[in-house]
């Protein structure tokens, strides 16, 4: 019995130790280190350099060397000067080599994260606060100093601190794929006209989420420093990256399940094709595609010995996999781009690739786009897929442009379509191979036959020969044009064109423009503008939908509302193929009637690309300076409510005017709203946080208000502040401002006291406001407009050109005062 007990408790006493010794294990097992939870750990290596950029501040973790060595050895629990070294961190020395990898990546322990906060807390004092909040999370489940970090756990906190610390650089992962980087990618210069090589931190990838697919990023210096030629064995493979901007500061893909992806690269220009390389051209760069000594092979297996060609670039397993080429093409005179098909003479009509590449293959290299294609010439070739559909397009040259194609509007002006046409021509003529005599009619209604083999094309027998369009009329009556016709039906009716040659072009429009009995030099400085004009046109085109570059009305330039003159022809051909340009090439210009004696510049219409009209500056049209500042109310108030004698324009009726009118409240809303669809940011509502936003303006019951609270050079109305009962709105720009101001009345008078007409605009946004309150309704009832000029005041008055050319200046003279740093050029 005693035996037994004796065994018992034997039995009772090893279980005991058992239950202790399991109950050890557990706890144990609870406080072992991390690295046996279930992720991956943060190498130190890359923790280092994400710190480095951490201690940063501004921008300087774009350029900023890092020594990874140097932070190992800051970061060690054992270093004693851990708040004295700070400004160690992030800086190279030039001697000391990085560590060299090892087998085993040596991972992120928890004391060095704790010394990377105390560093952080050190840099920014005034974020400390927030680093140790943000921070606190992180280490509950490390119970050791050495225990490993967790990937997830370690991005978690670099994310919420960088929040902290760098708020205004936002960082996104991005999956992508590297293509070429350092000397393998260069872009286009313009200055050069050439493609130059990118510097070596450039690198171009592959991102299937961007609507460009091809990007370039920049690696950092931290990154360049450590990984220098790493990015040469990722090519054509799937890759995260951490990004800042377009700054990539870390490959991150180990920490993720990064899966491989084939892509391609579709309608490339093959530049050349070498036994290790096949270079490209795609958007804007030239990428030096590595083949690894391995040919490259079309879709069939052949190995391809060409180049310039199309092709789609196909990639798998991070290697050029085939080249798909494209070998069908078209070409011929381009007559017509719409917004889904090209038509060309001869060949007909195509759908075409909504992206289409257009790749220069000839001269000067330059970047082109589909509004660089020359409607109305045979310059390009047209690649098709299998389907028929346009899918590029190679220029292969540019010779002159003669030219001009111009859509011939109805009466009036009111319409570019028309519901019937009737031509007749002085000379012989054919339509397409019909001949018709001399004196014949010819007519076309919607609908009609011939419409339905396509295009009509009129052209008369000989060079000199006029074509009336019988069913218009113009100023002059009915209109009668040098040079060819073509008719197109659209679903919205019938287009006129008339192709002409440029120089005929003018001996309609510049009569049109300017009066013919202004001084020669007058006339020959508007020849050069209007040339100009029409040639930028030419080159890109302002109605490519139509198949033409212009109309002929005052949207661009008017054409042939006014007789050809002999002094307008002279005028032209004294100045044959002569443009004003801008560092040797064709200048934009913009002209107007009549100055108030100053003009503006091009921010009175809000451009987004304002810079490029520098040479379209704000002048004071006079012998004398003014040294005033001419955008002041007061001061822009006692100019124009004067006649300055040494203004050249001051004897002109349209240099001062006055409108006055009552207010017509439901006119206003009308123009208000009309200015806000033409473009929402014409018109700003006050919102409720105190801004000015595009929002549909409120409809006035009543007006409280109407000030001017922004003038731009040259003293023009900027901005026009409305308020009333229902909220507080700005019109924004020189030409939405006088279409608002144009009310109830529809008169100005001059300053010679004649009358003339107002429809939709005021003469200018040159003037001064004056209100008239009704004490009723606290509410303005009317209000006056003191204003002076004609026009948008922008580039040449013309008129200020009539008084310099009286003066014996001559055109280039008169040119070269209104565009500054212009120069006149034969084309």
């Amino acid at each position: 019995m005693k035996k037994n007990k004796k065994a018992i408790l034997w039995l009772v006493g090893i279980l005991f130790v058992l239950a202790v010794f399991i109950s050890l294990i557990i706890v144990f097992m609870k406080r072992k280190d991390v690295s046996e939870k279930s992720g991956i750990l943060m190498e130190r290596e890359d923790a280092y350099i994400l710190f480095a950029y951490l201690c940063c501040r501004d921008e300087d973790f774009y350029t900023k060397s890092i020594n990874t060595n140097e932070i190992s050895e800051y970061l060690n629990p054992d270093e004693k000067n851990l708040q004295n070294d700070s400004k160690k961190v992030g800086q190279k020395e030039e001697k000391k080599n990085d560590p060299k990898p090892t087998e085993t990546p040596l991972y992120l322990t928890k004391s060095e994260a704790l010394y990377m906060i105390e560093v952080l807390k050190e840099l920014y004092p005034l974020s400390e606060g927030d680093i140790i909040k943000k921070t606190e999370a992180l280490f509950v489940d490390y119970s050791k100093d050495q225990s490993k970090i967790l990937a997830d756990d370690f991005f978690t906190f670099f994310y919420s601190l960088w929040d902290t610390l760098h708020a205004e650089n936002a960082l996104t992962k991005k999956d992508i794929i590297p293509l070429a980087y350092g000397k393998d990618v260069q872009t286009l210069d313009e200055a050069t006209s050439s493609f130059v090589q990118m510097d070596d931190m450039s690198m171009a990838y592959y991102d299937m989420q961007s609507e460009n697919n091809i990007l370039v990023g920049n690696l950092t210096q931290g990154l360049y420093d450590l990984q220098e030629g790493l990015v040469q064995n990722q090519l054509y493979q799937n890759t995260k990256y951490l990004f800042c901007n377009h700054y990539i500061l870390l490959d991150i893909s180990k920490y993720y399940d990064v899966k491989q992806k084939d892509f391609q690269i579709n309608t490339a220009f093959i530049v050349s094709n070498q036994p290790d390389a096949l270079f490209i051209e795609y958007q804007d760069y030239r990428l030096n595609l590595h083949t690894f000594s391995e040919p490259v092979k079309t879709e069939n297996g052949e190995i391809y010995d060409s180049f310039e060609n199309i092709a789609d670039v196909f990639f798998s397993n991070g290697r050029i996999s085939y080249l798909d080429l494209y070998k069908e093409s078209v070409s011929g005179k381009l007559l017509c781009i719409s917004d889904d098909s090209i038509e060309l003479e001869g060949a007909g009509t195509y759908a075409y690739n909504q992206k289409l590449p257009v790749y220069k293959l000839y001269g000067n290299k330059e970047i082109y786009s589909k509004a660089d294609l020359k409607i109305g010439y045979d310059f390009a070739d047209f690649v098709l897929n299998k389907d028929g559909v346009i899918v590029a397009a190679l220029v292969t040259r540019e010779e002159n442009m003669d030219n001009i194609r111009v859509v011939i509007k109805t009466t009036n002006f009111a319409s570019a379509y028309h519901e019937s046409i009737t031509l007749s021509c002085d000379q012989d003529y054919l339509v397409n191979n019909e001949r018709h005599m001399a004196g014949e009619e010819f007519s076309v209604t919607i609908g009609d036959e011939i419409l339905k083999s396509g295009r009509i094309f009129v052209r008369p027998e000989t060079n000199l020969a006029k074509t009336s369009v019988l069913s218009i009329q113009r100023d002059q009556g009915i209109p009668s044009y040098r040079g060819n016709f073509e008719i197109t039906e659209t679903n919205d009716g019938l287009l006129l064109i008339n192709e002409v040659l440029l120089e005929e072009y003018l001996y309609s429009v510049v009569p049109s423009e300017m009066p013919a009995s202004y001084p020669s030099e007058a006339l020959k400085a508007q020849a050069i503008c209007a040339r100009t004009y029409a040639y930028g046109k030419m080159v890109h085109s302002g109605l490519m939908s139509y198949g033409a570059h212009v109309d002929d009305s005052a949207a661009f330039q008017v054409y042939n509302n006014i007789k050809e003159n002999e002094n307008t022809t002279l005028a032209i051909r004294e100045t044959k193929d002569w443009v004003l340009t801008i560092d040797n090439h064709p200048a934009e210009v913009y002209y107007y009637s009549t100055s108030c004696g100053f003009g503006t510049d091009i921010d009175a219409w809000h451009g987004s690309n304002a810079d490029q009209y520098r040479y379209m500056l704000s002048k004071h049209i006079s012998d004398d300076t003014l040294s005033d500042d001419i955008t002041n109310e007061d001061i822009f108030r006692n100019y124009i409510s004067s006649i300055q004698s040494s203004d050249y324009e001051s004897g002109e009726g349209w240099y001062r005017w006055t409108y006055k009118t009552a207010l017509n409240i439901d006119r206003l809303n009308q123009n208000l709203l009309k200015r806000y669809e033409a473009g929402s940011k014409n018109v700003a509502t006050l919102n409720e946080a105190g801004e000015y936003e595009p929002l549909t303006p409120p409809v006035f019951t009543k007006l409280e208000r109407m000030e001017v609270v922004k003038r731009e050079d040259g003293g023009v109305i900027d901005e026009l502040l409305l308020s009333g009962p229902e909220g507080c709105i700005k019109v924004i720009g020189e030409h939405n401002v006088r279409a608002v101001l144009a009310n109830n009345c529809d008169y100005v008078i001059r300053a010679n006291q004649s009358q003339s007409t107002v429809s939709t605009l005021l003469p200018s946004a040159f003037a001064v406001i004056d209100v008239t309150i009704d004490e009723t309704s606290n509410s303005i009832s009317a209000y006056r407009v003191t204003g002076g000029g004609y026009g948008h005041g922008i580039g040449m008055s013309q008129n200020g050109a009539k008084a310099m050319a009286n003066k014996g200046w001559l055109c280039n003279d008169i040119l070269k005062f209104f565009f500054e740093n212009a120069e006149v050029l034969e084309l």
